[in-house]
């Protein structure tokens, strides 16, 4: 039997690819004979650099940018395993995400 594991993210939980990695483990408990594919997905905003990459079998490049308050961050782009495609997820790249979980932290 082949399994096709395709979840998207549980938000502020789990990414997409950890969530395929649990459920095969889940599965591969019960078990180990079963063949398993993941093919982690996305819905086209957080999360969809990591599932492009990881579907690809691509790379990921690391820089410096300027986050939404001036700051210096570190920012990350993925290369598809092509070598010809990059992909950028515009809210991490711009720390839309860092901003966000300030914001929060002010509202508890």
């Amino acid at each position: 039997m082949k399994i096709l594991i395709a979840p998207d993210k549980f938000r502020e939980s789990l990414s997409s690819i950890e969530a395929a990695k649990s459920i095969e483990k889940g599965i591969k408990k019960v078990n180990k004979n079963i063949e398993t594919v993941l093919c982690p997905i996305a819905d086209g905003g957080e999360g969809t650099v990591d599932a492009l990459v990881a579907a690809t079998s691509g790379s990921y490049i690391t820089c410096d940018a300027t986050g939404p308050l001036g700051e210096k961050i570190n920012a990350k782009y993925g290369i598809l395993g092509n070598n010809k495609t990059a992909v950028v997820e515009m809210a991490a790249t711009l720390g839309s995400l860092f901003l966000i979980s300030i914001l929060n932290s002010f509202s508890n």
